[in-house]
């Protein structure tokens, strides 16, 4: 295993913040919903109740705005992100057998990184209304906890 320099990156499509893709409305892992952290053509990294061991093949399932779509994938890795009282909460990756074909991921996104760096945690660094929080329609998790960045701004 080799050490990765800053700057360094495997991926070969960009990521992308689940408020950055319109289309998608959430994935279901074996009929289950899970909380999407981010997407990309080739695989996507998501919270979820359900322990899947590394090296797994999975079935997932989008939904979309007009459809859904299932696309087979592999873990790439898996742990422990959250201990709640329901139970532990995982952090899973996994990489598709094949591209995920979104309009939303084929266009050049901004970094899901650098957007949070310059606003809010989940993304959205460009506020045209500051009296609407702009990503709380679509469930911001930070704002849901109370400790959204942006709100604490904007107050």
């Amino acid at each position: 295993m080799g050490i990765l320099n800053e700057g360094d990156e495997r991926r070969s499509s960009p990521r992308r913040a689940l408020h950055q893709v319109p289309q998608l409305m959430g994935a279901k892992v074996a009929s289950q919903e899970v909380e999407v952290v981010d997407v990309s053509r080739g695989g996507v990294l998501f919270d979820t109740g359900q322990l899947l061991q590394p090296g797994g093949e999975r079935q997932l399932e989008f939904v979309l705005t007009d459809e859904s779509r299932r696309l087979r994938g592999r873990v790439v890795r898996s742990h422990v992100a959250a201990l709640l009282p329901s139970g532990p909460r995982y952090r899973v990756a996994i990489k598709f057998h094949q591209p995920l074909e979104l309009q939303d991921l084929s266009e050049q996104p901004a970094p899901v990184e650098a957007a949070a760096q310059a606003g809010h945690p989940e993304g959205e660094s460009q506020q045209t209304d500051q009296t609407r929080h702009p990503t709380r329609s679509r469930g911001c998790w930070t704002c849901a906890r109370g400790i959204c960045r942006w709100m604490r701004r904007s107050t």
